[in-house]
């Protein structure tokens, strides 16, 4: 299988296609729709139908995706469009817009089915006329088959397809595209019921379109997905406040405070307690000045008693 998503920007050239493609088909030019890509029926098979011959549907982020067994299967199963041109069959007319699968789906009675999708304009049976019967172009199998490796191998016969047709009825979400639209296809859940199993998955692929695809509806397919987690996010802002209330730590620190407001009347107290030491010690120093002036010139015997009875009268204070 290659891979489903290879590597063509808007801005590639149709060259590209034609160098990849010219050795596996043969560049014709029809009326109404210009160059368009034949492939050889010596490599596809006299009985080629595009999405159905060598390839095998699997789900994927985008819609159900061919896997093609070609190398080459990338380009014309993911870009451009399929039609059937009058006495040349199915021809592929080449553009740069990447889809899974560029093809509308049906569903019901057992069965699914798909047709692809013809240029902007151009219908997918260009000129055969309104007398080709109902179902052109639509491969139709039993959903249990529809996941299978050569889902081509179990195509329902052409002669059952318009009874088949009538029995489905339009499956899937049509996605706008830069020109016309493309489909997602039945839901994988409801494949995965009718079959038993997991459906196949797509490897990890982005369209290099480097666009989401639109929803035809106007609600996007893609981002709609990832917009859905973003809406339980809203709720939890408000249970934000929730914890800030319950802790209520205010209302426990008024109680708190009357502890620690004897504790502030207590601190001025020590400092008082410190100028009462420069007290004391200035109180001693007179005395120890009085005993000096005595011996400056004055007797012992007067002056001396007073200044003892000073000093007692002093200390008694």
């Amino acid at each position: 299988m290659t891979s489903t998503a290879a590597p063509l920007g808007q801005t590639s050239s149709i060259a590209d296609f034609r160098e990849t493609l010219s050795p596996y088909g043969t560049w014709i030019n029809v009326p109404d729709a210009g160059w368009v890509w034949r492939p050889n029926p010596d490599i596809v098979g006299p009985d080629f139908v595009p999405y159905s011959t060598g390839g095998q549907w699997v789900s994927s982020d985008w819609g159900w995706t061919f896997e093609s067994q070609w190398n080459w299967g990338w380009a014309p199963f993911h870009y451009g469009r399929w039609f059937i041109s009058p006495n040349v069959g199915w021809v592929w007319w080449p553009d740069t817009e990447w889809a899974p699968a560029w093809v509308d789906w049906r569903w019901g009675g057992g069965f699914v089915g798909w047709q692809p999708l013809g240029p902007p304009g151009i219908s997918v049976g260009i000129g055969l006329g309104a007398g080709i019967g109902i179902g052109l172009g639509w491969t139709f199998v039993s959903a249990g088959d529809f996941v299978r490796p050569d889902v081509w191998r179990h195509r329902l016969p052409p002669n059952r397809v318009p009874q088949v047709y009538r029995q489905t009825q339009p499956v899937g979400e049509r996605v706008a595209a830069r020109n016309g639209h493309w489909n997602r296809g039945p839901e994988p859940q409801q494949v995965a019921r009718v079959t038993g199993h997991p459906v196949p998955q797509a490897r990890p692929m982005t369209p290099p379109t480097a666009h989401p695809p639109r929803a035809r509806t106007g609600t996007p397919v893609a981002p709609a997905r990832p917009v859905a987690p973003a809406r339980p996010v809203a709720p939890a802002r408000p249970v934000a406040p929730a914890p800030q209330r319950a802790p209520a730590a205010p209302r426990e620190e008024p109680a708190a405070r009357p502890s620690t407001v004897p504790a502030e009347p207590h601190e001025p107290v020590a400092p008082r307690t410190e100028p009462a030491e420069p007290h004391e010690t200035h109180e001693p120093a007179p005395p120890h000045e009085a005993p000096s002036h005595p011996e400056g010139g004055h007797p012992e015997g007067g002056h001396p008693e007073g200044g003892h009875s000073g000093g007692g009268s002093h200390h008694g204070h």
